[in-house]
């Protein structure tokens, strides 16, 4: 377990000495993630493609550009919109250009208006993220896998998603909050279930 959050926290640090304006494309797929994942290679693959057309539709949109910051985030086929426009014809116009995106089941529009976030803010929130993931990753449960659970934070409210059982959804959230710094956690989870073997 040790091995792990020591891996963990590298990869963290790569991730926050990373820096960038606006939309901003990551996230490649690895053979290591989809071994982990509990989303099949099918879903894992089509995430991807669907956040790639969602950011490139977003970064296509000049008054989403000019006057917002819009971040995509895609799990098993859930979007997440967070981020800051100045105000509510922008947020709707943001929900509308990721609408009927292939592979895209549900669209949650989580943006909010206000003024534009400064690097300031995103530094908080990017170290908001990696308390969390660190929090994430000391849980300590037979099968459970910390690298499954993805971890948003915008203006200090923290966003999971994931594919969990119902008790490991329990204890994330549990542990989550124990995190200072914390506005609010919102939960986008899905709940999986191990089938039940059939003996004869």
């Amino acid at each position: 377990m040790l091995i792990k959050k020591i891996l963990l926290l590298f990869y963290i640090t790569f991730i926050l000495t990373g820096c960038g304006a606006g939309l901003v494309i990551g996230g490649a797929i690895t053979s290591a993630s989809i071994a982990t994942d509990r989303r099949t290679p099918k879903t894992v693959t089509s995430d991807h493609i669907a956040r790639i057309k969602a950011l490139t539709r977003l970064k296509q949109t000049p008054l989403i550009q000019k006057k917002g910051r819009v971040a995509v985030t895609v799990y098993n086929h859930l979007l997440l919109l967070t981020g800051v426009v100045e105000n509510q014809a922008i947020k709707q116009l943001a929900s509308s250009k990721v609408q009927q995106i292939e592979g895209i089941s549900k669209v949650f529009n989580e943006i909010r208006m206000g003024d534009l976030s400064d690097l300031v803010d995103e530094a908080k929130d990017a170290y908001l993220t990696s308390k969390v993931k660190l929090m994430i990753a000391s849980i300590d449960s037979k099968g459970f896998d910390a690298s499954r659970i993805k971890v948003v934070t915008d203006n200090k409210v923290v966003y999971l998603l994931g594919l969990v059982r119902i008790q490991e959804a329990k204890t994330i959230v549990k542990k989550v909050r124990l995190v200072s710094g914390i506005k609010e956690v919102v939960t986008a989870f899905q709940y999986f279930q191990m089938k039940k073997r059939i003996t004869q």
